[in-house]
This record gives structure tokens, C-alpha cells and sequence, in this order.
């Protein structure tokens, strides 16, 4: 019994390392959602925090990551509308974590994630994220480009 009860954790720990190690084979999305009935969208309120590194990350990428939102669903047939009224909602976040010194000096994992959320249930139906380590931060329009490859495969199944 011991012995079942260590290897399930060992087994439980390696998922979330692997987990937090940014294994991601690319979007997620609930099975079954039929998104066939979207039409309109809006962008939530977007992060205004950055990184102790980058304080200003979010308010000097936040403006063109939702441009590039606005132009790949407009691009998709979608039209946005006030929050009230879409049919889905985007949500950005941009986060990061500090990674130990190495031979190059201070890094950080600069995150991206896009949410997809259906505004009827409050509940997130599509995800995307994308990670990297660095010790430089990424520019606009590297910004822009990398959100509208992440919302390229949405909704899924309509490419």
C-alpha cells in the first residue's frame, strides 16, 4: 500500500512538472462545444501589470496584441461588439516567472495566453498559450504576429 501511495505521487509530481515545464502540443478546446453559433466578440479589460524586468510589458504590448485580436476575428468573420452583447469574450493575460541565473544572466518565461469565453456560461470553451525564456522582451509586432498565429486554429475545426 506504501509503495501504490509513493509511486501515485511520483506519477501525480512528474505530471505537473511536465505541466509546468510548457509541454503544450497546441490550443485546447471543449470537446462536444459547438462554436458555430459565434458571431460576436469582445476583448476584456487587458493586464496592465508587466514583469519586475519589464514593468511596462503589458501596456506597451497590450495595445497591438488587441489589435491583432481584433483584425484575425474580424479577418474570421466576427464582429465585435460591447461586452454585454458577444457571444464570446477574449481574455489576454500575460504573466512570467522568474528562472534561475545561468551562464547568460537573469531570464524570465514570458507568457502569453488567450482564453476563449463562452459568454452565455462564463466558461473558458478554447485556450492558447505560448511561453519563452529570455533575458530580452518581445516586441509589437512580435507580438501581433504571435497572436494572430495563436488564434489562426479558431474556432477549431474551421481553418
Amino acid at each position: 500500500m506504501k509503495i501504490a501511495t509513493q509511486l501515485t505521487l511520483t506519477v501525480a509530481m512528474a505530471g505537473l512538472l511536465t505541466l509546468a515545464s510548457g509541454c503544450k502540443t497546441g490550443p485546447t478546446h471543449k470537446q462536444g462545444f459547438d462554436f458555430s453559433h459565434y458571431h460576436t466578440f469582445a476583448i476584456r479589460p487587458l493586464p496592465t501589470n508587466g514583469t519586475p524586468r519589464d514593468p511596462t510589458l503589458a501596456t506597451r504590448l497590450g495595445p497591438p496584441a488587441r489589435q491583432a485580436i481584433q483584425e484575425t476575428l474580424a479577418g474570421k468573420g466576427f464582429k465585435e461588439v460591447p461586452q454585454s452583447e458577444a457571444d464570446f469574450q477574449v481574455n489576454l493575460l500575460f504573466d512570467y516567472a522568474p528562472v534561475p541565473e545561468d551562464e547568460k544572466g537573469r531570464q524570465e518565461r514570458h507568457m502569453l495566453e488567450i482564453d476563449i469565453i463562452d459568454s452565455k456560461s462564463n466558461e473558458v470553451v478554447w485556450s492558447d498559450w505560448r511561453h519563452r525564456t529570455t533575458d530580452r522582451t518581445i516586441s509589437a509586432e512580435g507580438a501581433q504576429k504571435l497572436v494572430g498565429e495563436m488564434l489562426k486554429p479558431f474556432p477549431p475545426g474551421a481553418q
